[in-house]
């Protein structure tokens, strides 16, 4: 369904009851609003579309861990006794 945003900042009656829209809100076709004054309204027009951006690139594999090498010393020392 497509999307329409309001070109300006404006007021108006709808059914009775006083209807303040901001420049730049949005309202979905079909819209009471955007069907009784469709002059204030115009479609929003996508930047950034999704079929239309690059897919990101699969991350690089983390390298495998380098075991670290553990000095191995003689251990406790022995009591006497």
């Amino acid at each position: 369904m497509d999307i329409y945003v309001a070109r300006a900042s404006a007021v108006f009656v709808h059914d009775g009851r006083m209807v303040r829209v901001g420049a730049g809100e949005t309202a979905r076709a079909g819209h009471p609003y955007v069907v009784a004054h469709p002059e204030l309204f115009a479609p929003l027009e996508v930047v950034y579309d999704v079929a239309t951006t690059e897919p990101a690139p699969d991350p690089e594999p983390e390298p495998e861990p380098i075991p670290v090498p553990v000095k191995r010393g003689p251990g406790r020392p022995r009591k006497n006794g």
